[in-house]
């Protein structure tokens, strides 16, 4: 039959214990009977029982309380729980299975149905851990495209869990939280190896996804990313029907004498989608969307939907005002190339990466390039990658590079966009010039497209 199933009791009746003993024995079960619950709690940690049976009326610490203090611990709150008791009135049973009691068995009561209700609850709880092993694991081989694919299905469906892939003698894993990357390994380690570069390499092997319930700890990390705020006391408001969409923003931008008018807004359609355009003399230069993957349709969403709003409309503010430093009046053009205005050239081109292979991977390819390159042309050391994809000026850097520093950057350029059309075709027909429109006067004055295309026909001819 396996290992006995750990059932704990709680009850000062020494005589129903006594006949519990007797009813649920080895091999079936392992019965650990207490007659305080204050000394019940200091071992339940240590015991882990599969099924707990807990009298309503106790001395020095009654069951609902033993029972509230049970499920506010991360390891114990599901595990099923079956109250004993003489209430007879249906309100103050309801109220228990209404707080997240499995049963409620009344005294008094032959030993026999405890032990049926036993099993039942216990029957139950399997059959509902075996449909949620079922809904969170995911198999199958790694095809063709590599690791990508698996990687950005877990950024596009929020995973919390993990992803493992053995290939080659090999296991590689990443963990996820709400669909952000937070570690990555690999086992046997190499020294000096970059876990999720060696993992974009993988090409061949078996993949499994195991999705885990975000618990109160990991939706609390979640929400303080994004800077959302809790409902006070966690309580939220219901309403009938999908909530209000939260209002958008507007803001003005002064780049260089210029002016940029930056808007965002949310909509519905059908997923939740948030759209920033920059418009420069009435002409929208620029479009910047991202979507979850439903509609906005429950109340307590209405924070974290305007948290999406707000911190894209400030991410394209802070782009604009990094990239695009003012100049004084009047005051002669420096010498050399602006080093932000190539740090968001790069940024551009990331961020068309990113719709089609996810944050990690465009990040690490930028590095990668990076790394290669900046061997033998050490400007490249000038830029730095975050890891939301954008490039900026590494601290410190010069404002200004030379004039050389266009061929190197171009030349990164055709690399990354080499290698991300490796992994995703579609990034073959990028049109770089309509993706950098916004300043294309400025990198047409700097040489970048020339470079660039020179980069990109010195890769293509034979060698």
């Amino acid at each position: 039959m396996g290992v006995p199933r750990r059932i704990v009791m709680l009850d000062d009746d020494d005589q129903l214990l006594q006949l519990a003993r007797r009813a649920l024995t080895p091999p079936e079960f392992e019965l650990l009977s207490f007659h305080d619950a204050r000394d019940a709690l200091m071992h339940l940690h240590e015991l882990r029982p599969e099924l707990i049976v807990c009298d309503v009326a106790m001395p020095a610490m009654d069951g609902p309380s033993f029972f509230r203090v049970v499920k506010r611990s991360e390891v114990l709150r599901n595990v099923p729980f079956i109250f004993l008791s003489g209430l007879e009135s249906e309100k103050e049973i309801l109220a228990l299975l209404e707080e997240g009691a499995d049963d409620f068995v009344s005294k008094p009561f032959p030993i026999l149905r405890l032990v049926g209700k036993i099993r039942a609850t216990l029957r139950l709880a399997e059959r509902f851990a075996g449909a949620e092993q079922r809904q969170y694991t995911l198999e199958g081989e790694v095809g063709s495209a590599g690791a990508i694919p698996l990687l950005k299905f877990c950024e596009d469906f929020k995973l919390t869990g993990r992803l493992g892939v053995d290939s080659t003698g090999r296991r590689f894993w990443a963990e996820f939280l709400g669909g952000e990357l937070l570690r990555c390994g690999v086992e046997p380690e190499e020294n000096g190896a970059d876990a999720l570069d060696a993992l974009l390499a993988v090409t061949q092997g078996s993949y499994r996804i195991e999705q885990q319930p975000m618990d109160a700890a990991a939706l609390k990390a979640l929400e303080s990313r994004v800077g959302a705020a809790r409902a006070e006391g966690g309580v939220v408001v219901a309403r009938e029907g999908p909530p209000p969409l939260p209002g958008g923003r507007l803001s003005m931008v002064e780049v260089e004498g210029g002016k940029l008018q930056i808007q965002t807004e949310g909509e519905n359609r059908p997923n939740f989608t948030v759209t920033t355009v920059v418009v420069r003399d009435g002409q929208v230069i620029r479009r910047i969307e991202s979507s979850w993957q439903h509609s906005l349709h429950e109340a307590n969403e209405l924070e974290l939907a305007k948290s999406q709003i707000d911190d894209q409309h400030e991410r394209v503010m802070a782009g604009l005002r990094e990239g695009r430093p003012e100049r004084p009046a009047g005051a002669p053009a420096p010498e050399g190339v602006d080093l932000p205005l190539l740090a968001w050239a790069l940024s551009f081109l990331a961020e068309q990466a990113l719709a089609h292979l996810g944050v990690a991977p465009t990040v690490t390819l930028l590095k990668r390039t990076r790394r290669r390159l900046s061997a033998q042309k050490p400007v490249l050391l000038h830029f730095q990658v975050a890891d939301n994809g954008r490039v900026t000026p590494e601290t410190p850097s010069p404002e200004r590079l030379p004039p050389e520093a266009v061929a190197t950057v171009a030349e990164w350029a055709v690399a990354f966009l080499g290698e991300a059309a490796a992994a995703v075709p579609r990034m073959r027909g990028l049109r770089v010039r309509s993706v950098t429109r916004m300043i294309e006067r400025d990198l047409e004055k700097a040489g970048f497209y020339a470079a660039f295309d020179a980069a990109a026909a010195g890769i293509a001819a034979p060698r």
